[in-house]
């Protein structure tokens, strides 16, 4: 079966859409499907396509009719009308976080954030909702997951604001954390396109208490998330590895589509919630969530709620789902 992936990737758009957009490319693979990509944005999207076809082209702009299969959208600025051009008479899935457009009612509809309801999709009957249909990458299936971790004092806090950090929140971030936390190590990792990478340089030079890493392999990239004792991250496809790995994590909300991820995981009790980015008490609240997570006992707590949430195996079962339906 042919499977093509509109999505967009890059300095401007972070690069969350493409890292769970591979992650089902990599199921439909699987199922020996055919997948396609093609990409709104830059080159850094290549990183996060290993052995996946791609090609870079402003879809959205200069709309398409694709051919045949299934058409996978996930994007958060194409409009309707140039989304029906491409797609046809297609089988076609959305990719959703927070209600962007009235969705057709004959197409497939996936949002994975945790406590969302048939409600939000009144017109829509073939939905896939929850973190049970969650998308992590493929480098995180296989992983077993009961008692990876240890919990003790917080020694190693680990930053991630996405690959592009398009709102420049690490360096303030890492800067309080240095400065008010003198015996933690503070790891952040960065895409080479990331808006802080020159400040964090410079921080970096000045503290031996921080690491940076700029696009680090796969494997080394879980090591750090297992390495944590504690994380701080954008309420995206970010936060949704480490909550896999039971990672006790303060999540922020760095764009509008992420507020019912953000809002989901907290009243499941598993992470703790700061603010928006650019709240104006910004460093008081992430003081507040640093106290909160101080204890042991309740990281611990913390970390058993998140990993009862998500099992990674929400690419197969979404790809092997559509696959008993189409």
């Amino acid at each position: 079966m042919k499977i093509s992936i509109y999505t967009e990737a890059g300095r401007n758009f972070g690069y969350g859409h493409i890292v769970r957009c591979s992650a089902i490319a990599e199921a439909f693979v699987e199922l020996n499907c055919e997948v396609q990509f093609f990409i709104n944005g830059d080159n850094g999207a290549e990183t996060f396509l290993p052995n996946l076809k791609y090609t870079l082209m402003p879809w959205s702009e200069k709309p398409v009719q694709d051919s045949g299969g299934l058409v996978i959208f996930d994007s958060y600025s194409a409009s309707m009308d140039s989304m029906r051009k491409i797609s046809g008479d297609c089988e076609v899935l959305f990719i959703d976080d927070f209600q962007r457009l009235e969705y057709p009612s004959n197409s497939w509809i996936l949002n994975a954030c945790p406590g969302i309801s048939q409600q939000m999709y009144p017109n829509n009957r073939k939905v896939f909702l929850g973190p049970n249909y969650l998308p992590l990458r493929k480098d995180f299936w296989d992983i077993r997951v009961k008692d990876i971790r240890k919990f003790g004092n917080i020694n190693r806090i680990l930053v991630m604001f996405g690959g592009s950090d398009i709102k420049n929140l690490t360096p303030i971030t890492i800067d309080y954390l240095l400065k008010n936390l003198p015996d933690v190590q503070v790891i952040t990792i960065q895409g080479r396109e990331s808006r802080s990478l020159s400040e964090l340089t410079r921080l970096k030079n000045i503290h031996n208490r921080l690491q940076l890493y700029i696009q680090p392999k796969m494997q080394d990239l879980i090591a750090l998330m297992l390495e944590a004792d504690l994380a701080i991250s954008a309420a995206g496809q970010t936060l949704q590895e480490l909550a896999f790995l039971g990672l006790p994590t303060i999540a922020i909300q760095v764009a509008d589509n992420q507020s019912n991820n953000l809002r989901g995981w907290s009243e499941n009790k598993a992470i703790v919630p700061v603010v928006k980015y650019d709240s104006t008490n910004f460093h008081s609240k992430l003081n507040v969530a640093l106290e909160v997570l101080k204890s042991s006992r309740r990281r611990r707590k913390y970390s058993y709620e998140i990993m009862k949430l998500v099992d990674g195996q929400g690419a197969r079962r979404l790809a092997k789902s559509i696959m008993q339906i189409i």
